[in-house]
């Protein structure tokens, strides 16, 4: 797939969610996204393959998963994208298959990787939504003039 066709079929999901958000009369949606990435190696016990009781009995692949989640505040008026989050999954699980069950026991893994990887998301996303609760009440605590003539001054000075 392009990079173009990605764009925009990410552009049209993120539209799709904020049309329903909207209907149901809300400001602001949380839109998140998990994926896994398992990986499966021999051992050395995969010499046993070449058996029909290896193939069965023993552990000759290694299986292991990595998890992903990205988190995204969008507002649903106007689509401005309020914060950002993300995490991996730090202990990445991992276990031992024999190599008939080697698919199941990578679908199993991803699995655990996904939910570790949104337990890891949790924090990150409290620790954003502190951030936006502090930028908003400052910026309610200033008077309106000031808050502009700070921003513009911020603009400039980061070009």
């Amino acid at each position: 797939m392009a990079l173009s066709q990605f764009i925009n079929r990410a552009t049209s999901v993120v539209w799709d969610i904020r049309r329903g958000a909207a209907r149901q009369h809300l400001g602001v949606v949380l839109i998140y996204e998990v994926n896994a990435q398992g990986e499966i190696t021999r051992n050395p016990l995969a010499f046993g393959n070449y058996t029909i009781i290896g193939l069965y009995l023993l552990p000759s692949q290694n299986v292991e998963a990595d998890g992903r989640a990205q988190a995204l505040l969008v507002d649903i008026r106007n689509g401005y994208t309020y914060g950002f989050a993300s995490a991996v999954a730090e202990d990445a699980p991992s276990t031992l298959s024999t190599w008939i069950n080697d698919r199941e026991a990578k679908a199993d893994i991803a699995e655990e990787a996904k939910t570790a990887a949104v337990l890891e998301l949790i924090p990150e996303v409290e620790i954003m939504a502190m951030d936006l609760g502090q930028q908003l009440a400052t910026m309610r605590s200033r008077p309106s003039h000031e808050a502009i003539s700070d921003d513009l001054a911020a603009e400039k000075s980061t070009f």
